[in-house]
């Protein structure tokens, strides 16, 4: 095969269609050539994969998308936006058009090790399908958020939520016309997405981490008073700073350090200076941990509140750094 094909080939998981490789100038004897020796093998009329491509998930999911424009879903649309809090993984979730009649696992050969479940929907629109790089049909991120809150728990449904808004993969506004166009009584996930959705306030700036959804989520269920997510804190210089959470009203804010951010000396560094700056303008900052949080939360929680009670109100004149 010749070079154009074979970085199609390392490109789309080894597989490619009988129309990409009439377009690319194959003819029908090259193309029984390349079957009859072996390079290629045939998966279904029109759609074959490279002899040599290691067998894996993706590319049956690739298979399906090129030989009958399945749309990934669910999870497995979910892995491809790298959403976390997905769970356990389910085998391979594809949608069709309600009324399409396929059989993935029969056409395409796939094996036992890979579970293919299929999903119909009668509201399958353009603008929910994206293509990918690979040639991967996936639902876009609005709308795998609703197909998630089918089998998702409202907390990781939550923590989606707000990683798709911190990446702006979609906006709130996005989420409220997928949920007035697709919810419905009696579909499954419609009650979820709208009460995880509907808690948030529309206003609130999205949660960076997991840690940070938890840990709101924990000072929240402790009755505590609402903490603003980055609450802009200006310095002297022009600098304005971001706390992962604070309340004005007391001069109180909690920093949330990840591991994978905090853990480098310069970025230890950036944190003492951050909350130098915050003390010098009247600030009480505090600092948890991952471990605080995977560990301990609730006594976190509990330590926090007695520093923030012991908290005298703050003036509303904001203080100016000496």
């Amino acid at each position: 095969m010749d070079s154009a094909l074979a970085n199609w080939l390392a490109d789309h998981h080894g597989v490619v269609s009988r129309a990409w490789l009439t377009e690319a100038g194959y003819t029908p004897g090259r193309i029984r050539s390349l079957l009859e020796t072996g390079m290629l093998v045939a998966m279904q009329r029109g759609v074959y994969i490279a002899a040599c491509s290691p067998r894996s998930e993706r590319q049956r999911l690739a298979t399906m998308c090129v030989a009958y424009d399945a749309v990934a879903s669910h999870t497995s649309a979910g892995s491809e936006w790298r959403f976390r809090r997905l769970g356990r993984p389910t085998g391979l979730h594809v949608v069709f058009p309600q009324g399409a009649h396929v059989n993935p696992r029969r056409r395409c050969h796939a094996p036992d090790s890979i579970d293919v479940t299929v999903h119909h929907s009668a509201n399958l629109l353009p603008c929910d399908i994206q293509r990918q790089d690979d040639g991967i049909l996936v639902t876009s991120p609005a709308r795998t958020v609703f197909d998630l809150s089918s089998v998702l728990r409202p907390h990781n449904l939550e923590s989606i939520i707000e990683q798709g808004l911190s990446e702006n993969r979609f906006t709130i506004d996005d989420l409220v016309r997928i949920g007035e166009r697709l919810c419905r009584r009696g579909r499954e996930g419609s009650t979820r997405f709208n009460e995880v959705l509907g808690s948030r306030p529309k206003d609130q700036r999205p949660a960076a981490s997991d840690l940070e959804v938890r840990f709101a989520r924990a000072w929240e269920a402790a009755r505590l008073p609402r903490l603003e997510r980055q609450h802009p804190v200006p310095l002297a210089s022009g600098v304005i700073l971001h706390p992962d959470f604070a309340e004005p009203g007391r001069r109180f804010l909690v920093e949330v350090d990840h591991s994978t951010w905090h853990a480098g000396r310069q970025e230890n560094m950036t944190d003492r200076w951050r909350d130098r700056q915050y003390h010098l303008l009247g600030w009480h900052s505090e600092r948890v941990t991952e471990d605080d949080i995977n560990r301990r939360l609730a006594v976190t929680i509990s330590e926090l509140a007695s520093v923030y009670h012991a908290l005298p109100d703050s003036p509303s004149t904001p203080s100016t750094p000496y």
